[in-house]
């Protein structure tokens, strides 16, 4: 049985991760703001966890949890910094005008 969730939450993922490499990117963007993905990079680096990674799952429940939720803290903080320069087209679509469609799709069985 399919899972009708699962490309709607890779969609995000990609999305947030697309938004987050323009954030990086732009100078309007605070610096502290721009921390925090550094911050969550640190983290998974760093020796010590909150779960420790040896125990298998769990450990890397607690990384990509804090992964996630940092992009998303920084995508939202960094949106009310530039939020037209937030777009998730990528700049050779934007310089092509290349149309971006948003729309919504469904999953006939």
């Amino acid at each position: 049985m399919k899972n009708p969730a699962t490309p709607k939450l890779a969609f995000e993922l990609w999305k947030n991760l697309v938004a987050a490499w323009n954030a990086l990117r732009d100078p309007q963007v605070a610096l502290w703001k721009k921390a925090i993905p550094v911050l969550c990079i640190a983290y998974l680096i760093w020796p010590l966890d909150l779960i420790a990674d040896p125990i298998l799952g769990l450990g890397q429940i607690d990384d990509l949890a804090l992964i996630i939720a940092g992009l998303q803290l920084f995508v939202h903080l960094a949106q009310t910094d530039a939020p037209r320069q937030m777009s998730t087209r990528s700049e050779k679509d934007a310089s092509q005008g290349v149309e971006t469609i948003d729309a919504n799709y469904r999953v006939v069985d």
